[in-house]
């Protein structure tokens, strides 16, 4: 009897029948043997690898037959590797194509023949964070690390500041950083890959020549321009492609600059009459900007100094005249930026004075609903009638707002000239009613403008006068002013070994210290057992001290910039204490 011939694969993948491989592939009825035969003619089963490489041998003696007739050599190991590779590339491709696309969305396209708004493209901000490093040793759940690692930028800003969303130039290769209106094509490098400095058709300085193949192009074609600061000009180093910065604006004498122009002292440079008195200083001695009446090119006059803001520095969020109008009555265009934040009355701050204890916006909303601060408004109720009726403030030379009993003591430096009085027990009262501390009289440095808190020094060690002599020195104060929580001494010897202090002062049990009343929960441990700092309530920690932080539920006061190390020190931390440390760790430029 007649038994069927069991298909069998010899060189090049043949059938034992006659028929090629090939052939069964091409015409689509190409079936993997179920048995081989062993070489003692016994049937086997076809393990998963001898399947695998019977396709592979098919698939390259098909491809050899049609392409190219060296793969009939090829092993079918580096075949099958060279598949898995290309499945592998083709499966990565896709979340890379997922990434690039998002970022497309947010990356500047510089279209047109003009930029709109003087030059700039408005993108929404948005913050790419990271996940909140190695949180997942003290999180309390899987769902309390999620809203962690998802933490946006402005989640814990308060309700009444504008972090201008929509405003500036997102840098090309890294949207989240975000540039001011002002500093797209200005002639200067803000963005690390140098994108607000391409493709521009308008530029904010006064300076600028047309860039390559649009240079000299009809009246009506898009140009670009490479936008120039003056120090480019007249340097010896081409800038320009037909060294117009080298020819146009350089002369020998005055008598040789355009009309319109002036020539600045020590210098070739013939400088446009419109680029006087604009804050820039554009001649190297800076006599373009001496002796302005007004100013020019959207520069702003600072009365106290006399002096024009250029318009780069204005609503930037950094003071730049004493009186701080360079950052007043601003819009979300000109306060545009990552590290830039708008009040409600126009005022432009620094995206770091945000939720940092210390009030910069009128009526302190900077300052509401902020992590580790009582000042919550209950409702109904608004900053300025809350904050400012609980806690008294004096607004100082920086334009910030300090509690009066810390900005009168004589220690903050912005608040010296800004009270009315002084701390008559803290403060020594200069005539120019300025304040400084009681341990700079007589330390043998006049800090007073005229130099009265060094007269009279010579007598107060004097042998008729009852009095005690600091341990560094020569210095010394009144017995009265021994162990009276006020230090007299640099080294705080007059308050040091007190047996006991004035009611109105603190004892330290532990070294027998006297500290003045304000040096309780002020966020730093004078005490050498942390005494001055325990048993804190949220209004003696924020309501009396700026950048102090009160822990939610514990009665524990830190400065806020020791509150994080970088998990929050709050002994039994809530969620928003550890919200306020995983914000401050992936926004460093916050809080």
């Amino acid at each position: 009897m007649a038994h069927p011939v069991e298909p069998s694969f010899g060189r090049h993948g043949e059938y034992s029948t006659g028929r090629t491989a090939v052939e069964a592939f091409r015409q689509g009825s190409f079936t993997l043997p179920r048995n081989m035969y062993n070489g003692n003619g016994q049937q086997e089963p076809l393990n998963l690898w001898q399947k695998v490489t019977m396709r592979a041998d098919a698939v390259r003696d098909a491809m050899g037959d049609k392409c190219c007739r060296c793969l009939h050599h090829m092993p079918s190991l580096v075949l099958i590797i060279g598949i898995l590779l290309i499945i592998g590339l083709a499966i990565a491709a896709v979340p890379v194509a997922f990434v690039l696309i998002s970022n497309a969305g947010q990356t500047a396209e510089l279209k047109g023949d003009q930029l709109p708004e003087g030059g700039t493209v408005f993108h929404p901000i948005r913050h790419g964070l990271s996940a909140w490093p190695g949180y997942n040793e003290e999180m309390d759940s899987l769902e309390e690390q999620s809203e962690l690692r998802a933490i946006s930028a402005d989640a814990l800003f308060p309700p009444n500041v504008s972090l201008c969303h929509g405003f500036g130039f997102a840098c090309t290769s890294q949207p989240s950083m975000v540039i001011s209106t002002y500093a797209r094509c200005d002639g200067k490098t803000d963005c690390a890959d140098g994108s607000d400095e391409l493709h521009c058709r308008e530029c904010q300085t006064h300076f600028w020549c047309e860039m390559g193949r649009n240079a000299g192009a009809g009246a009506g074609a898009a140009r670009e321009r490479r936008c120039l600061r003056a120090d480019q000009l007249c340097d010896g180093v081409v800038h320009c492609e037909d060294r117009a910065d080298e020819v146009a604006f350089c002369r020998k004498s005055d008598a040789d600059c355009p009309k319109d122009s002036r020539r600045c002292k020590g210098s070739p440079l013939c400088l446009p009459n419109a680029s006087v008195c604009d804050g820039e200083p554009d001649c190297s001695e800076d006599d373009d900007e001496a002796d302005c009446k007004e100013c020019n090119r959207g520069a702003k006059m600072c009365a106290p100094t006399k002096r024009c803001i250029p318009r780069a520095q204005l609503c930037d969020g950094v003071v730049n005249c004493p009186d701080g109008s360079d950052e007043m009555d601003c819009d979300c265009k000109a306060c545009s930026g990552w590290d830039r934040a708008l009040c409600g009355n126009g005022r432009c701050l620094e995206r770091s004075r945000i939720c940092d204890g210390t009030i910069d916006c009128e009526g302190g909303i900077d300052e509401e609903n902020c992590p580790g601060t009582c000042r919550a408004l209950p409702a109904g109720k608004n900053a300025s009638t809350t904050i400012t009726a609980a806690v008294k403030t004096v607004k100082c030379a920086d334009g910030r707002f300090y509690p009066e009993s810390e900005a009168c003591s004589g220690f903050v430096l912005a608040c010296a000239h800004s009270c009315p009085n002084c701390d008559a027990k803290l403060a020594f009262a200069c005539t120019d009613k300025s304040c400084i501390p009681k341990m700079q009289v007589c330390d043998g440095r006049a800090d007073c403008a005229g130099g009265e808190d060094e007269r009279g020094c010579d007598t107060m060690c004097a042998a008729s006068r009852p009095n005690f002599k600091c341990a560094s020195g020569s210095k010394c104060v009144p017995v009265a002013q021994r162990c009276d929580g006020v230090r007299d001494c640099e080294d705080g010897s007059d308050e040091s070994d007190c047996k006991k202090c004035p009611s109105d002062a603190l004892h330290c049990a532990a070294d027998g210290r006297c500290l003045p009343a304000g040096a309780r929960c002020d966020g730093v441990a004078d005490c050498t057992d942390a005494s001055d700092e325990a048993d804190c309530s949220c209004q003696e920690c924020t309501g009396a001290h700026s950048n102090t932080y009160s822990c939610e539920t514990t009665p524990h006061c830190f400065r806020r910039e020791s509150v994080c190390t970088p998990y929050s020190r709050c002994p039994n931390a809530t969620h928003a204490d550890k919200l306020f440390c995983a914000a401050r760790a992936v926004h460093k430029n916050i809080f």
